[in-house]
């Protein structure tokens, strides 16, 4: 996992692709350290990859479709955001995440971006 954001840092991203697909391991993907390298190189179409696959993976996972719904809204993609923030309350979630994504969802149906920091 290291000699991947090792990969990532270097921008060697046919690299990091390559071993990605040889450790056919999705959890690889899971490493903050990737994701935190290609967020510092504003990477973020990268980032919105790397959740969506975690996502596939784990479908009910309420961390990764919330990092993915970020990683929509760092792409300017704001539909998609609010696709995954209306499944994210289908979902078993508790009282205090219910309230934060319905917040979202008004501060963008407002046309308002919500701070994803």
């Amino acid at each position: 996992k290291n000699y991947i954001a090792v990969a990532a840092f270097m921008r060697q991203d046919g690299l990091v692709d390559k071993l990605v697909a040889e450790a056919n391991d999705p959890d690889i993907l899971a490493n903050q350290r990737l994701v935190n390298v290609y967020v510092s190189q504003g990477k973020f179409d990268r980032v919105l990859i790397i959740w969506q696959e975690l996502v596939e993976s784990d479908p009910a996972n309420i961390n990764y479709r919330t990092s993915l719904v970020v990683a929509h809204l760092k792409v300017g993609d704001r539909a998609s955001a609010l696709k995954e923030l209306r499944f994210i309350l289908t979902l078993n979630i508790d009282a205090n995440t219910k309230a934060a994504v319905e917040f979202y969802i008004k501060e963008l149906e407002a046309g308002r971006t919500p701070p994803t920091e």
